[in-house]
């Protein structure tokens, strides 16, 4: 008996049960940017279209961030983890066995509700569970051990979609979340992990969730449907109107809410609201890369799965390496964030400079550890900064805003990028048809993609160069 009270106390018992979850949540988020393209040419989409795809499971992530935060401080968080790990399975199995686009978004749905789950779970409980002492170097392993998803993904990805399909790394994904609920089951004890306010009457913001959600949800899909609707028409115009709406009715009903979704006094925290800045701005450039190097890899380029899988291999090996580094300087937070973000835009102009030149594909790996590298210096100390700024008793919805960002920037990197260089193409005289590409590499079309991709890298370094600035100004307060 003693033996099995220490495994339940033990905060690093807890630590890798969350690990095991994450590394789930990274295979499927990581998986759908190596076999993206080749989803696009097995159900012949456009860039427009298969941008949907990510877009889908990004989207809902974002959509479910905060009412998981406020659920998961009211239920329990063991309880919530557990039903995210059984929401994986059936997700995952909805994918492999799809037919069409629609059947596999609504299983990337499925999934991505999950995600946002363990994304929001993991950060709060890792803080609840471990003392202020330990917090930041158990966020910073934290990230390094979880980065083996990102890293076994791309590599095993990209050979299972040339050998086998891309559907087998759905199965892969259900298979794995059988482990991951039983060790949850056994591990984790709802008293520790769980805030004591769990169980209260439920005061759940319904109308905030639902404005939101909206808002978001508008404001990506007029950015996606633009080229193919025209910017003026009136289904962009009115989309456009009522995304402002949303967002602007979801703001003055949390000001007045007193159970509000969005805990706006948080920003009074100059900390906090730098948090958000930085993570905006870094995950935008983070997640164009992630969108746009698969197509240029294996569409302009010419090559496999398998390649595109290396060249993203290394941005994982940079962040589990940038994290473990991170985790032993962990009392250096401001000075970890700086070196990570200038390192980050460092990357960025190299992406530039490669698309330029006409490099060999095998550079763009280079680059992307760079930029792995700064994502993983500056990732733990931002949590650890952001977490410090926030109410223990409300670590969940805390981590949630911070996620939130997270997610919202990510949409609209890729919403953006797809709009920036579909319209590139069109203007150059295509239809904005990746099989255009294929068919023609080194022809107007492909040209206008890489123009397209480069407009992208220059405003993810731009909005780098951002970040350096306001982290200067927050180092000197």
């Amino acid at each position: 008996m003693p033996l099995i009270k220490t495994s339940y106390s033990n905060p690093w018992y807890i630590f890798w049960a969350l690990v095991l979850a994450n590394v789930i949540a990274s295979f499927d988020w990581m998986f759908t940017s190596v076999a993206l393209p080749t989803m696009a040419s097995d159900f012949n989409l456009p860039l427009s279209r298969a941008a949907w795809i990510p877009l889908a499971g990004t989207l809902t992530i974002g959509v479910f961030l905060l009412p998981t935060g406020s659920l998961a401080d009211l239920f329990g968080r063991k309880r919530l983890q557990l039903f995210a790990v059984v929401l994986i399975f059936i997700g995952s199995i909805i994918a492999a066995l799809a037919p069409s686009p629609i059947i596999l978004i609504s299983g990337r749905i499925l999934s991505s509700a999950a995600v946002a789950v363990i994304h929001t779970q993991n950060m709060a409980i890792l803080a609840a569970v471990f003392p202020d002492a330990e917090r930041g170097k158990a966020i910073g392993y934290g990230v390094a051990v979880s980065s083996i998803g990102f890293l076994i993904t791309p590599l095993v990805g990209g050979y299972l979609i040339d050998f086998i399909g891309w559907q087998s790394v759905y199965w892969m994904i259900a298979f794995l979340t059988i482990p991951a609920f039983i060790v949850t089951v056994i591990i984790m004890k709802e008293s520790q992990v769980s805030p004591q306010r769990t169980g209260k009457r439920l005061n759940f913001d319904w109308v905030g969730a639902v404005l939101i959600a909206l808002g978001i949800s508008l404001a990506v899909i007029t950015l996606n449907a633009g080229n193919d609707q025209g910017w003026l028409s009136l289904i962009i115009l009115v989309m456009t109107v009522g995304s402002f709406f949303c967002i602007g009715a979801f703001v003055l009903w949390e000001l007045n809410n007193q159970n509000p979704l969005f805990e706006f006094r948080y920003f009074a925290n100059k900390l906090f609201t730098y948090s958000l800045i930085v993570r905006f701005f870094s995950f935008f450039g983070y997640a164009a890369t992630f969108f746009v190097l698969p197509f240029y890899i294996q569409d302009v380029k010419g090559y496999g799965a398998d390649v595109v899988g290396i060249v993203l291999f290394t941005g994982p090996a940079g962040l589990g390496i940038g994290s473990f580094i991170s985790g032993r300087f962990e009392d250096k937070r401001i000075l970890l964030i700086f070196l990570g973000l200038t390192l980050a835009t460092i990357a960025n102009i190299l992406f530039i400079l490669a698309l330029w030149m006409d490099v060999s594909t095998f550079i763009f790996a280079g680059a992307n550890l760079i930029a792995g590298l700064g994502f993983g210096i500056w990732l733990a100390p931002l949590w650890a900064l952001s977490l410090a700024s926030t109410d223990k008793s409300s670590y969940s919805l805390g981590a949630a805003i911070q996620n939130l960002v997270r997610n919202t920037s990510q949409l609209f990197a890729i919403a953006a990028a797809t709009a920036i260089i579909t319209s590139i193409m069109i203007a150059g005289g295509s239809v904005g048809d990746l099989g255009e590409i294929a068919n023609d590499p080194t022809g107007n079309t492909a040209s206008s993609f890489v123009l397209g991709a480069q407009i992208v890298f220059i405003l993810s370094a731009v909005f780098g160069v951002g970040t350096m600035f306001a982290t200067i100004l927050v180092r000197k307060h």
